[in-house]
């Protein structure tokens, strides 16, 4: 990684980005169960695609800047409410019940 746009499409970043993206997509559209988990595999399933894909040249490279601001925008706003359900609601939770 030689800047910090190659960050973007990293296994890390990518990898990232899936819990947050499903947690908020749960949230949103009130899914449980096997919904969630099926939106788990295909998330995950789409930016592990992406990222083989870009990472071996299958998609022209004018296209990467676009891929990586779409990255970047969904770490940013979908991925961020979804951690923020993830870690923050239930320490507050905890913290608030005095435990």
């Amino acid at each position: 990684m030689e800047n910090f746009g190659d960050f973007a499409l990293s296994v890390a970043a990518l990898a990232a980005l899936v819990p947050g993206i499903t947690q908020a997509v749960k949230e949103l559209l009130g899914w449980d169960g096997v919904k969630a988990r099926a939106l788990t595999m295909f998330v995950g399933m789409f930016f592990g695609g992406l990222f083989y894909a870009v990472d071996q040249n299958l998609i022209p490279p004018a296209a990467h800047p676009w891929i990586k601001l779409a990255v970047f925008t969904l770490m940013s706003g979908p991925a961020a409410m979804g951690y923020y359900s993830l870690l923050f609601k239930p320490l507050r939770a905890f913290v608030e019940s005095g435990e």
